[in-house]
């Protein structure tokens, strides 16, 4: 998680069932960070 503490935002493509990315996603909302999730499917 060193990446996602030294930026502001992150930028996320995903599909609903990317298990990682969705977990990566929520880590950085739970850091308070801008979160910007698209879907694939």
């Amino acid at each position: 998680m060193d990446i996602i503490s030294k930026v502001q935002q992150v930028i996320c493509f995903a599909f609903h069932d990317s298990r990682l990315l969705m977990e990566t996603c929520q880590e950085a909302k739970n850091m308070r960070k801008i979160v910007t999730l698209f879907y694939l499917d």
